[in-house]
């Protein structure tokens, strides 16, 4: 135990982990699933870096699935699903650890769904890639992340269902985890000693 290294700071990633996946779905509904892929990936990237607002982006989504911006909003919101397990278990770890959040999201709507489930309160620190025009898997946004927080890299985990975004973290130093599903990350917690309760 005492040639582990020190962790003070857990950061999660949100779209993925601490809710549903929304823009894949959105995107399967209108389109094919290699047409959805690429559509997917040029739109989104361009709200991810805050190139385009979330009212652009649900616009231009609008013009090409022949619906209203209104409704496009509407049917991501219903895409949005919390998964209660993680929530619980981050909020078990505020005690102990500094609690960060990073995610590739248009401002707007992950802004919405945070302050909607009161969820921004449960986190020191929220980076998102459109407010900073940073995209995971660029070091630059990790580095911000572990700037706010005040920690070492090396002092830090990094939960995110992406492997490419885990590497992303890892280049920086530090720790990652590929989040697959509740019960895995508890595992996963339990062997790297993490604290979730204040029972010895």
């Amino acid at each position: 135990m005492k040639n582990r290294t020190e962790i003070k700071a857990i950061v999660f990633d949100f779209f993925g982990v601490i809710c549903s996946e929304v823009g894949p779905f959105w995107f399967q509904k209108y389109f094919p699933e290699k047409e959805a892929r690429r559509l997917k990936d040029f739109y989104a990237q361009l709200a991810d870096l805050g190139e385009v607002s979330g009212d652009e982006l649900f616009s231009n989504l609008a013009a090409l699935a022949h619906k209203t911006p209104i409704e496009v909003s509407d049917e991501f919101q219903s895409f949005v699903k919390l998964n209660s397990e993680v929530i619980e278990l981050i909020k078990r770890l505020r005690p102990f650890y500094k609690l960060g959040l990073c995610s590739n999201s248009s401002s707007s709507f992950i802004r919405s769904i945070l302050k909607s489930q009161r969820l921004g309160d449960i986190f020191d620190v929220v980076v998102i890639s459109s407010e900073c025009g940073v995209i995971k898997p660029d070091e630059r946004i990790y580095k911000l992340v572990l700037e706010k927080l005040a920690v070492q890299a090396e002092n830090s985990i990094f939960i995110d269902d992406s492997p490419i975004n885990i590497e992303g973290a890892q280049s920086v130093g530090m720790k990652g985890v590929i989040f697959s599903d509740f019960q895995e990350l508890n595992l996963v917690f339990a062997r790297l000693g993490i604290k979730t309760s204040s029972k010895v």
